[in-house]
């Protein structure tokens, strides 16, 4: 998960308005949640199974999942398993990519939750104590105004000037 633009999220190449936090989410536009799974999907249910990871800790809706197997890069999505390898194989998909992916949903959570809350604290007046997050977006309780990953003027991805 390492690589420049990591730690603070990065714009990919062809999605336009999409937000990489690390090299196995990216968050579109109309608050869409793609994970890059590096297994190959075979009948054992690595596509269903560790988006599934993913959308809990992101407590993301499991209508704004999608999923996607990662490019062929053994350097970022190699097997942890088998050292700097790229593969598929003995019942090592979930045993391998369980911690993996969460610590890159809760990571993805941590960003969006600061940075949404930074954006409505600014906008809006939201207080962080009384934040809560629910399907990828950032909401204050008793309040109908949210940040979420498309298209608000508080959205939490895109950088303001203090």
């Amino acid at each position: 998960m390492a690589g420049p633009g990591v730690a603070a999220g990065r714009a990919p190449q062809g999605a336009a308005g999409a937000w990489e936090p690390n090299a196995f989410i990216r968050v579109g536009a109309d608050n869409t949640v793609t994970v890059f799974v590096k297994h190959l999907e075979m009948g054992q249910g690595t596509f269903t199974g560790l988006p599934t990871l993913v959308a809990e800790e992101m407590d993301a809706a499991w209508a704004q999942m999608r999923v996607e197997g990662a490019p062929a890069d053994a350097a970022r999505y190699n097997n942890l398993f088998w050292g700097p390898v790229q593969g598929t194989g003995g019942s090592t998909a979930m045993a391998n990519s369980y911690d993996q992916l969460r610590k890159a949903g809760a990571a993805a959570r941590a960003m969006l939750v600061a940075r949404g809350g930074e954006a409505l604290e600014r906008a809006a007046g939201f207080h962080p104590r009384r934040q809560r997050r629910r399907d990828a977006r950032v909401r204050q309780e008793g309040d109908v105004r949210r940040a979420g990953r498309g298209g608000s003027e508080a959205s939490p991805c895109r950088r303001t000037s203090s």
